[in-house]
């Protein structure tokens, strides 16, 4: 997806609330950004990692679920001005932030589990 306020392309995210777990932040990003509902218990973390971006260290994680069938995604087009399905070679050809390129690349050597 790409954010309106930033160059680069990314996935649906931002920043937990307190005493939010990962998958809880995750799938209320994803609903927020993309109006895709999942279950946390559903969803399954699969990269952390820290990276300078934007000026500032972040400390990443990023989670994953597995759907049935490809749901159909809702965008604002305030903060999120595109959005779609693309294989990890198609996103690596993209501008992409730190940490997805980071994953899609131990993803891609078989270092990461999904």
């Amino acid at each position: 997806m790409k954010n309106t306020y930033r160059k680069q392309y990314t996935l649906p995210g931002g920043y937990p609330r307190a005493g939010e777990t990962p998958a809880q932040t995750g799938t209320r990003e994803l609903a927020e950004e993309c109006r895709v509902v999942v279950s946390p218990d559903q969803v399954r973390e699969v990269y952390r990692g820290e990276h300078l971006f934007e000026g500032r260290r972040d400390d990443v994680t990023i989670v994953e679920v597995t759907v049935p069938t490809r749901p159909t995604i809702h965008i604002d087009n305030r903060e999120v001005e595109a959005a779609r399905f693309a294989s990890p070679e198609e996103v690596l050809k993209l501008p992409i932030v730190p940490h997805l390129r980071d994953y899609l690349l131990q993803r891609q050597a078989g270092a990461v589990s999904h």
